[in-house]
């Protein structure tokens, strides 16, 4: 439905939810108001509901909210009250309102899968994957709730589990796209290039088809109607328009045929012919078209995915043979102008994959990535580490074979500059520059690997020893740190991190500071940061007192991961 058809649809429902009436009192109206006009908690649960659908969320959890005074019993209002809640992430109302929904009616499928969703979005993925699970329980042939299983199996890389469960939606339905897109991108993640490329293989001839190049649609007892005709194809040469009725394929009259026996008879191999009647207006003709091979424009997602894998490999004309081909079909996906600004980049043209990668979307990560390793490569290193600052934190935490990839070729890329960085830092540090020093090593560890990143610790480590004072946490940074200790308090853990992180931005190095993130990191189950920051935490001040127990909790966060919570 188009916005402006929800509009129509909010301003209707507006009108019945103002005027309609619990219980008309007239016995000669009592039958109509039944048969026609919805009671008050219906038309407001429908307006709830529009709005939802529209995005104006705030007005739909005040519409569902009206709803549910006057009729508690409903179920579907509670069911879009907590996705409206979630969408506000008000989480723990949206987890309320979808457990009411599912005491209401135990057995929808929806409703236990909405609330996989919130739990999914807080990171509660024990209780997300419980809940998508008994949805799917309900109903073993729901295609969306797998796929969001799958989601989640992604989210927490969970790669193994993820591939088994887009496997079972392909049972389902072998030419689903997002999920032979998901599968093939899951493979990439795991490093399994190989079966990544024999996916994409068989999405693409999944998605080629010898035929006239047309799209029909047939009510029962009637002849087949052209509804689309592909550009280029042998039925735009021959003349067939949208509004053709097929009346007979190779003399076989088409009125009492099903739908799929009409496309299977338009189908056939590359150069055969078909002969149509077709009606249009109060006129009969005949057509004959020879049939082609097509391939449906939504396949340049599976040739971009498979450069990648090729380009992977070390095999980059293929890669480009993909990559242009995907480009063809489509110019603006991201993935596409990824995969080709890739090849680019390794086959040395790097003003080209500045500019075709300067055009993805500005929070596509791994676009960031190419395009800050393009910068790199081209020699421009500023534009570079601008680039990759924007990207987050998390996003480079990952078991991710692909990303990862990307990640250390964009580190190799800024060696020179990271060399050029090192030598001046040196050189204030023969000077006596403590100070200006331990600026520059912030810079450089904002752009250093896991190995880079250690001995710069390690260094500093040495160096707090040396030179308390340069260390000393300023005022600012400590108004920060009382901010997060009080939202500690409060159980407000996210907004905590971001006071910690603040102070962290003003002192970098300061150990303490990436312990109590860690911890608050450990509260919201991101235990992934949390671990990080632990680490950094013990190589920062290697003589803790408080070591054994900072690696007992990092073990304990180890567990909780495996346990899958």
């Amino acid at each position: 439905m188009a916005i402006k058809d929800y509009d129509k649809a909010i301003h209707l429902l507006e009108i019945a939810a103002k005027e309609s009436k619990e219980n008309p009192s007239e016995p000669l109206w009592q039958g109509f108001y039944s048969r026609f006009v919805p009671k008050k908690s219906e038309a407001l649960s429908l307006l709830g509901s529009a709005y939802y659908l529209k995005g104006e969320y705030q007005k739909a959890v005040e519409a569902l909210n009206e709803s549910i005074k006057l009729d508690p019993n409903l179920s579907d209002p509670f069911f879009f009250l907590a996705m409206s809640y979630g969408k506000l992430k008000e989480y723990g109302k949206a987890v309320e309102a979808a457990k009411r929904a599912i005491e209401l009616d135990p057995k929808a499928p929806t409703y236990y899968a909405v609330l996989g969703l919130i739990y999914k979005d807080q990171k509660k993925y024990k209780e997300a994957e419980e809940n998508l699970k008994k949805s799917i329980e309900l109903d073993p042939k729901s295609i969306v709730s797998y796929l969001k299983l799958a989601d989640l199996y992604y989210e927490k890389e969970s790669y193994k589990e993820a591939v088994n469960t887009l496997t079972k939606v392909l049972e389902i339905n072998p030419s689903n796209m997002e999920a032979n897109y998901s599968l093939i991108y899951t493979y990439m993640a795991m490093g399994q290039f190989d079966k990544a490329i024999e996916s994409a293989n068989k999405a693409i001839k999944h998605n080629t088809i010898t035929e006239a190049g047309i799209r029909i649609k047939k009510a029962e007892g009637d002849y087949p109607v052209v509804e689309m005709v592909s550009e280029d194809s042998p039925a735009k040469m021959a003349g067939i328009e949208i509004g053709d009725k097929i009346i007979r394929v190779n003399n076989q009259s088409t009125e009492k045929l099903k739908l799929e026996d009409v496309i299977n008879l338009l189908r056939g191999e590359e150069g055969t012919r078909v002969t149509l009647i077709i009606k249009r207006g109060d006129k009969e003709f005949e057509k004959t078209i020879t049939r082609k091979t097509m391939i449906d424009k939504i396949v340049s997602v599976f040739f971009a995915e498979r450069s990648l894998c090729y380009r992977e490999k070390g095999n980059l004309d293929q890669a480009m043979k993909d990559a242009e081909k995907a480009y063809s079909f489509n110019l603006n996906l991201d993935n596409i102008k990824e995969a080709l600004g890739a090849v680019y980049i390794d086959k040395g043209k790097y003003d080209e994959a500045i500019n075709i990668l300067s055009s993805t979307d500005k929070d596509n990560n791994f676009s960031k990535l190419l395009l800050a390793t393009a910068y790199a490569k081209a020699g421009k290193f500023n534009e570079a580490v601008s680039v990759y600052k924007n990207i987050p934190e998390d996003y480079l935490i990952t078991k991710s074979v692909l990303r990862n990839n990307a990640i250390n070729t964009l580190y190799n890329a800024l060696k020179p500059y990271k060399d050029n960085l090192m030598q001046s830092i040196k050189a204030l540090e023969a000077k006596g520059q403590y100070k200006e020093a331990i600026k520059e090593y912030a810079n450089l560890l904002r752009i250093s690997d896991e190995k880079e990143a250690k001995e710069i610790r390690t260094h500093i480590a040495e160096l707090m020893i040396k030179y308390p004072h340069l260390f000393a946490l300023p005022e600012e940074a400590r108004r920060s740190v009382i901010k997060a200790e009080a939202f500690t308090e409060e159980g407000k853990f996210e907004k905590a991190i971001e006071e910690y992180q603040k102070a962290l931005e003003l002192s970098p190095f300061y150990p303490n500071l990436y312990k109590a993130l860690a911890l608050s990191y450990g509260q919201i189950k991101d235990y992934k940061k949390a671990i990080k920051n632990m680490n950094i935490y013990l190589e920062l001040y290697p003589d803790a007192p408080d070591i054994r127990a900072a690696k007992d909790q990092i073990y304990k966060w180890e567990f909780m991961m495996e346990k899958g919570e």
